[in-house]
């Protein structure tokens, strides 16, 4: 759901300052420990109750429902999926190496996407063998996956199909968690309906990304007001731990921050983040897909890269 691999868009950056009027304060509840990053009116801290970072400030239930139906894929994504069917054969291609490391993890094959999108990861799935499903909240993406892809995805919220939903043999959850404003009590439910996860985050404040900080013309470029938690692995081990999981299998993507201290700054020239995108994109599709996939564990074994991708099975 998220703006994937740390490249801005123009909509996420006009959005930062939209929703004062909808964030609450959530300081009494929380330990807060050192601020890490502002920008605009956001603020990132460090959370000794949580033991992750999020924002100091986040919108209610009702707002997030109301948004990610109603904006998130329209406005905040507009153009997602012209931008999804261009890169689509890279995403076949990393979906596939994830899924190859999520099945023999379980004895079944089938798996709930949350925060299904446009429907294409569900397709793959399918196409591999999976009994897959998906929960998307945006009318939009359900109409695009079902008329497009043949997929029907369900309007449940997650926390809605926790409450209700059958057990599965595999959840994936890509890009979502930094969106709740529960992660623990969603992983933590989660392990009791499924054996075995497919988990994407943001890696956030690793040394390459606090490198490429000080020469940014944007500082802080990866505080959205779309994402309330921040991780590193760490903190996002600590949580799995926590919420009942245990991680089998750490992996990460490119760390393309690399690129701002090389001196290509994407953060204030969309169209540099496209070309640098489109290079890695190309790189690992003409890489064996064994050699790729040991660059993802290699990343993940040290914590690199712009993003986290975790297997883990429920304990």
């Amino acid at each position: 759901m998220s703006s994937r691999r740390g490249i801005p868009t123009r909509a996420a950056d006009r959005a930062n300052t939209c929703l004062s009027m909808e964030m609450e304060y959530i300081g009494a509840m929380h330990n807060f420990g050192k601020v890490l990053g502002q920008r605009g009116r956001l603020t990132v801290r460090e959370c000794n109750t949580c033991g992750f970072a999020h924002l100091v400030k986040r919108p209610g239930d009702k707002y997030l429902e109301a948004f990610y139906a109603d904006r998130f894929w329209q406005k905040e994504k507009e153009g997602a999926p012209a931008k999804i069917e261009l890169q689509l054969d890279w995403w076949r291609a990393i979906w596939g190496d994830w899924l190859n490391e999520l099945a023999p993890l379980c004895q079944g094959n089938t798996l709930m996407d949350f925060g299904a999108g446009f429907g294409h990861f569900v397709a793959l799935a399918r196409e591999r063998g999976w009994a897959a499903e998906g929960l998307e909240p945006s009318p939009a993406a359900r109409i695009y996956a079902r008329e497009r892809l043949g997929v029907g995805l369900s309007p449940a919220m997650a926390s809605t199909w926790l409450k209700n939903g059958t057990d599965v043999d595999a959840s994936a959850a890509m890009w979502l968690l930094e969106h709740l404003r529960d992660p623990l009590r969603f992983l933590r439910e989660l392990s009791f309906h499924a054996s075995a996860l497919l988990l994407v985050v943001p890696n956030e404040w690793t040394k390459a990304q606090q490198l490429a900080n000080e020469r940014a013309a944007k500082p802080y470029w990866w505080i959205d007001h779309t994402h309330i938690n921040y991780f590193t692995k760490e903190s996002l081990g600590q949580l799995l731990e926590k919420a009942g999981w245990e991680a089998v299998s750490w992996m990460a993507t490119y760390q393309v921050e690399d690129a701002i201290i090389a001196g290509h700054d994407y953060t204030d020239d969309p169209s540099v983040g496209d070309r640098i995108g489109a290079g890695i994109r190309t790189a690992e599709l003409e890489m064996p897909a064994d050699m790729r996939r040991g660059l993802y564990h290699r990343r993940g074994q040290y914590g690199t890269g712009r993003d986290l991708i975790v297997i883990a099975r429920s304990r």
